[in-house]
């Protein structure tokens, strides 16, 4: 489960500080990815952990507006 949260929240900071929307795109893709990897891992508590991680970044940053954007929730 570490493995796929890590992934995740490294995935997760480079697609929020990707310069474009199609950088964005493939970054929370991968974001996704490894989400995908902590669910198999441990269940809806492997999605717990990066899910509280990102929301908390963004909250510290105060760049909401990310909650927003398509390319976020595209893997959905």
């Amino acid at each position: 489960m570490m493995a796929g949260v890590t992934v995740c929240d490294a995935r997760f900071h480079a697609g929020l500080n990707a310069p474009g929307r199609r950088a964005k795109l493939v970054w929370y893709a991968l974001m996704h990815s490894g989400l995908a990897w902590a669910f198999m891992a441990k269940g809806p508590a492997g999605w717990l952990v990066p899910g509280l991680a990102a929301v908390g970044f963004i909250a510290f940053e105060r760049r909401w507006r990310e909650l927003l954007r398509w390319e976020l929730w595209v893997g959905c």
